[in-house]
């Protein structure tokens, strides 16, 4: 349905097109106004309402003789005869013979006039192939070199307007032509009379018209061209580029000659060579274009006859002169009709054969074929028409560019429904797709992640693998350290020491933290926060104190609001953001400067177009200001793509630091905004919406008889021993009795014949079935089953779903004792499901 409209309306604006093209203000609008046996009576015409008028009809005609303008046709010593204008002497019988195209001429004209005050002027476009004009017995222009041999005379193209004042009301128009060099010799284009203003103003119509479609055409063909060099199998599309080209310059060297005013020393015979090449090379390059498109509906001998004709008249027009090579036009046009029908026929038969894209390309081809045969019978002079193959090439190439466009989104919608297929696929699929991934090269792995994926989401599987195996690790180095703390006495000597080792681990595992953040693989705690507090908290951190240790020529300064609204948001992220755009204000000031760190209440009410379209609502706005050289608008628009920046890399930058605060804002619900310019420094605005929850007290610890057992069985499945180990101890420490299995199968044949109180499930488990689909199996075997669910990835869809089917809390790993000794605990005491 698409399609049909967009053809509907091709249709419509090429016909209309053509109509304006044809109807300038106005030939001839008062009747059909011609000259009678070398008498052209206006005196009924007014050329201020009235408008142009052809000077067409009958001439006196004068073969053979260049006469003065003083000749008369009252002179009866020279016979003449009269001739129709516009057309051509060829074959034109004087005494019984037939007129050659080589040769001169005279031509006559007398014009009756109503006196006028009115300036009026000629309007010329070309005769074959030099010629003199005169009105009243005055030279008003001559083109070329008119001459009586081949040596003497020297053609040229000069279209122009050539303006005079009729002071009288008669003239006597005197045109003497001679042609040596080319097949077909005459006044063969219309003559025009009018006032200056209209003749001037259907000029720069006629000079608009062929740049206009020059430069539609010539935009066309330069795209395609540079979509074919992108892509280098995409051999239509270079041919299809290559016709646009052909078609646009030929718009140049006919009608006004545009060509001329941008190159004014091109010679007549260099004219007439590009004018042919680019009708003549067009046939044979459409022809490699069909063929690249619909070669299965071809016939191949008629497809290299095709383009061996096509180069053969090509050849001729480049190694002999114009009055050789104008006879081929017949040839040619012979040769162009026989192309277009079989052009025709592929097209019918590809339609059967429901090739893509067929009908559209039989419409425009359709009416690119009127358009031709249209000026076919107006250079053969049997028919007197506007040109108008000009529109039909353009329609033709819009149905063209149509057809690729169409292909190209096709190929478009199928990549889209490919990748939504492909990703519903690897979910179901994970396990086969690991299993085969891991057997394939690393670099064919990554180009296929690339494509088929953002470059955000491909950081997120790289960054949240590092960050599972890290907190598998780290469960070590902060579980043992927690294990030993509660055996050891009061005042040990061990005990600072194993702090340090604990808090070192948890430090990691904030590190950790971040590369979730990056990945957007890790949901943040959400609780109420101050603002003022995080910034407070980053002022005191050893970030911010190294910061101002390596920028000691950058002041920093707060302007805090003391009644902010507070806000729901995870402290941790919200601390790295502004520690990343604090770092990024201090590294872009090199020669100093200042570094202004504010908060305000704000309230927005209706929506407001900044960086990013901020709703409604009250906001607490967070603001980084410098004083740098700011941001050019291209590196803006650019500034939270991943690995994008201006710094070194390795020394100042990764450029990792910006996505990581465009994540966490948009986590938060919130929205960015930028303000910069060259040399004007930066800001950015933090917009988080607030809330009226207070904010949490920190709580003491909670004894440890709180969350001790009672001896209940609780089996741990995780397939890292060291996890299974660690968590182990540390529920045996809290007197639960201790189950291990290594994997989800494991667990689930064990609970075929025995009972547990709970499980402690790892969600991610390699190989073999995950925490999701164990607990799956699990409930089938035990509908009343509890559990806890523990990850290194920060909590997932798997969790969330294995929650909807009755799984309890969910700990983060590192396992830390009493974190996990509270959700035990917890879990137990909750009633069944």
């Amino acid at each position: 349905m698409l399609v049909k409209r967009i053809l509907a309306i091709l249709v419509v604006f090429l016909i209309s097109l053509s109509i304006a093209r044809g109807n300038n203000k106005v030939l001839n609008p008062a009747g059909d106004v011609k000259a009678i046996r070398g008498l052209l009576d206006l005196r009924n015409w007014d050329f201020e309402r009235n408008g142009i008028v052809e000077l067409s009809g009958e001439y006196d005609f004068y073969w053979d003789e260049l006469l003065d303008p003083s000749h008369t046709s009252s002179n009866t010593a020279i016979s003449h005869d009269y001739i129709s204008v516009p057309g051509v002497w060829n074959e034109k019988q004087v005494e019984a013979h037939s007129l050659p195209g080589q040769g001169v001429a005279t031509y006559k004209l007398k014009v009756l006039l109503n006196k006028t005050k009115v300036p009026l002027a000629f309007k010329f476009l070309d005769m074959a192939t030099a010629f003199k004009f005169y009105c009243n017995g005055k030279l008003l222009t001559e083109v070329g070199q008119v001459g009586t041999t081949r040596a003497t005379s020297e053609p040229a193209y000069l279209p122009q307007v050539v303006e005079f004042s009729a002071d009288t009301t008669v003239l006597d128009l005197t045109i003497l032509v001679s042609n040596f060099h080319h097949k077909k010799g005459g006044v063969w284009e219309k003559i025009l009379l009018g006032t200056n203003a209209d003749i001037h103003a259907k000029r720069e119509k006629n000079i608009f018209t062929d740049i206009f479609l020059f430069a539609s055409i010539f935009i066309i063909g330069i795209y395609h061209i540079i979509l074919s060099l992108m892509r280098r199998q995409a051999h239509a599309t270079l041919y299809f580029g290559l016709c646009c080209l052909l078609i646009s310059m030929r718009r140049l060297l006919t009608s006004e000659v545009y060509f001329l005013k941008l190159f004014p020393f091109t010679s007549w015979t260099a004219l007439c060579r590009l004018e042919y090449l680019t009708i003549f090379l067009v046939v044979p390059i459409f022809a490699l274009f069909f063929y690249s498109l619909y070669k299965e509906d071809f016939n191949k001998p008629i497809f290299h006859a095709i383009l061996i004709m096509g180069i053969v008249l090509s050849l001729v027009v480049l190694f002999t002169p114009v009055r050789i090579f104008s006879y081929t036009i017949p040839t040619y046009q012979t040769y162009l009709v026989f192309s277009c029908l079989y052009g025709f026929y592929v097209l019918i038969m590809s339609i059967r054969h429901k090739r893509e894209g067929a009908r559209l390309l039989l419409l425009g081809f359709f009416i690119l074929f009127i358009t031709i045969m249209n000026d076919i019978l107006e250079y053969s002079w049997h028919l007197h028409t506007n040109e108008i193959v000009a529109f039909g090439q353009l329609g033709f190439i819009g149905s063209l560019t149509i057809l690729i466009a169409y292909r190209y989104s096709n190929a478009f919608r199928t990549l889209d429904l490919q990748k939504a297929e492909l990703s519903v696929t690897n979910e179901k699929y994970r396990h086969e797709l690991q299993e085969r991934i891991r057997t394939e090269k690393e670099n064919k792995d990554l180009h296929e992640k690339l494509v088929r994926a953002q470059k955000m989401e491909t950081i997120g599987l790289l960054a949240g693998g590092v960050a599972h195996d890290l907190n598998n690790i780290l469960s070590g180095i902060v579980s043992y350290p927690d294990l030993l703390l509660q055996d050891l006495k009061s005042g040990s000597s061990l005990h600072t020491a194993l702090t340090t080792i604990k808090n070192s681990g948890l430090k990691a595992a904030a590190v950790v933290q971040d590369l979730l953040t990056l990945a957007r693989r890790g949901v943040m705690n959400f609780e109420p926060v101050n603002m003022n507090f995080i910034i407070k908290e980053f002022l005191f951190s050893p970030e911010y104190f190294q910061l101002k240790e390596t920028h000691k020529n950058i002041e920093f300064v707060t302007n805090l609001d003391d009644k902010l609204f507070n806000i729901i948001g995870s402290p941790i992220h919200l601390r790295t953001s502004i520690n990343n755009l604090v770092l990024n204000a201090a590294e872009a000031q090199t020669s100093g400067g200042k570094v202004t760190i504010s908060t305000q209440n704000r309230y927005i009410d209706k929506p407001m177009r900044a960086y990013e379209e901020i709703e409604e609502g009250t906001y607490v706005v967070c603001r980084i200001e410098d004083e740098g050289a700011g941001i050019e608008p291209e590196a803006i628009k650019r500034i939270f793509e991943p690995f994008y920046t201006k710094k070194v890399m390795g020394r100042s930058g990764t450029g990792l630091g910006m996505p990581v605060v465009w994540g966490v804002v948009h986590d938060h619900k919130g929205f960015i905004d930028i303000t910069s310019a060259p040399g004007q420094g930066t800001t950015f605005d933090l917009y988080f919406k607030m809330t009226d929850e207070e904010l949490i007290k920190d709580e003491d610890a909670i004894p440890v008889d709180e969350y001790m057992g009672n001896g209940e069985k609780i089996l741990i499945v995780d397939d890292v021993e060291e996890q299974r180990f660690i968590a182990g101890r540390i529920l045996q420490r809290l007197n639960y009795t201790v189950i291990t299995a290594r994997s989800g199968e494991e667990a689930v044949d064990f609970l075929k014949t025995n009972e547990v109180d709970l499980l402690l499930l790892d969600m991610v488990m390699d190989p073999g079935i995950d925490g999701y689909e164990t607990y799956k199996q699990i409930i089938r075997l035990h509908p009343h089953m509890r559990a806890v669910i523990a990850s290194g990835y920060s909590e997932t869809d798997l969790v969330r779903k294995a929650q909807a089917l009755g799984a309890g809390k969910y700990i983060k790993k590192p396992y830390m004792f009493e974190k996990i000794g509270l959700a035990v605990k917890q879990e137990l005491e909750r009633e069944k499901i």
